[in-house]
């Protein structure tokens, strides 16, 4: 399976693209390693902690699988030009990896946190 890049406007490479020699413009995709990638509001990554858990849940197949945080981005940053929210990236691991899941298929992610729980809505990456 290949997930194909975007480029610095965030399109798709087409067909006669011009290109950096050395920029990827796909990978294959493990879909026996697939994690997700969520954002965080910044006010609410305080409490976010590698080894927390978590539970995905996949909206298309209705089913909910439980996650653990394996990863915190090292910088906070803009979530896009259009929503001006300062986020922080996390990365989730599948505790069982659901079947049928394919990259970049979008899924919803509830982290535990002190009593509350934070949403954070992403896709799947290879």
């Amino acid at each position: 399976m290949m997930i194909y890049k975007s480029n610095f406007e965030g399109e798709k490479f087409a067909a006669g693209s011009q290109v950096w020699m050395g920029l990827p413009i796909a990978s294959v995709a493990d879909p026996d390693k697939l994690f997700v990638t969520a954002k965080v509001p910044e006010a609410q990554s305080t409490t976010i902690k590698v080894g927390q858990s978590a539970r995905i849940t996949i909206p298309g197949a209705n089913v909910t699988v439980p996650a653990r945080v394996t990863g915190l981005g090292n910088v906070f940053h803009s979530k896009s030009s259009s929503q001006p929210i300062i986020v922080r990236d996390i990365e989730l691991e599948f505790e069982q990896m659901p079947e049928g899941l394919k990259p970049s298929a979008a899924v919803q992610a509830v982290l535990g946190t002190s009593g509350a729980e934070t949403l954070a809505t992403r896709a799947v990456k290879k």
